[in-house]
């Protein structure tokens, strides 16, 4: 390999000259380029998991993967099923939002001692 030369080494010649390691560290590489540069393949997105699927859009977009989870292909979120990727998005940031008020009213309010309802705490 010299500065300027665009000759690519062959796919054939890793897979005949590489010893048993790196050929097994070669194939993971060449396996995670074809992925992340194939718009039709996604990682399953959760933790631990390396399998990859591949999606050619033949309805829906929920996906079982062999470790047992289940995720959309859109978004790589959990899977929302029947719920379109967008109105998940604003649920969750809904729920979030909420949270954040819930632990507000728990840190500044008490219950009426008559009515039980929350009133802020003076």
């Amino acid at each position: 390999m010299q500065a300027g030369c665009n000759l690519k080494v062959p796919h054939s010649m890793f897979m005949n000259m590489l010893k048993k390691d790196d050929l097994k560290t070669y194939k993971k590489w060449h396996c995670k380029s074809y992925t992340d540069d194939n718009k039709n393949v996604r990682w399953c997105p959760f933790q631990g998991c390396d399998y990859c699927v591949e999606y050619n859009d033949f309805g829906g977009t929920t996906i079982n993967c062999k470790c047992g989870n289940a995720f959309c292909f859109k978004c790589g979120a959990e899977s929302h099923r029947p719920c379109e990727c967008e109105l998940t998005n604003q649920w969750n940031m809904k729920n979030s939002a909420e949270s954040e008020n819930i632990t507000w009213i728990m840190a500044n309010t008490k219950p009426c001692p008559k009515c039980k309802k929350s009133i802020e705490k003076n």
